[in-house]
């Protein structure tokens, strides 16, 4: 999971948004997709501003683990947090890339 994108709280253009998350972390290896998600605010709270779920090789993942858990790129200048989510990391699949799309399989 990236975020909370406080730079991108007041845009709604969510398909750049993730277009732009999947080309900046595409330069740390292969990316399935990626997903920007508006949370709801409880009424009379402030909006959140938007995260994402990035979908990659477990490799990449591990190579943006290794360049720090605070990333910021040329359209969002402050910092965002990555993380690996706990109950993502111990489900035992993969992601196999094929022609036609990927395949998820599991791993025994």
């Amino acid at each position: 999971h990236a975020g909370p994108f406080r730079d991108w709280s007041a845009r709604r253009d969510v398909a750049k948004m993730q277009a732009e998350l999947e080309h900046y972390f595409s330069r740390f290896g292969r990316v399935a997709g990626c997903r920007v998600f508006r949370l709801r605010a409880t009424p009379g709270q402030p909006a959140y501003p938007p995260v994402a779920q990035v979908n990659c090789h477990p490799a990449t993942a591990r190579a943006v683990m290794d360049a720090g858990d605070h990333h910021n790129m040329a359209t969002h200048r402050s910092f965002f947090k990555v993380k690996i989510v706990e109950g993502e990391a111990t489900k035992t699949r993969c992601t196999v890339p094929l022609s036609s799309g990927h395949f998820v399989a599991k791993v025994q």
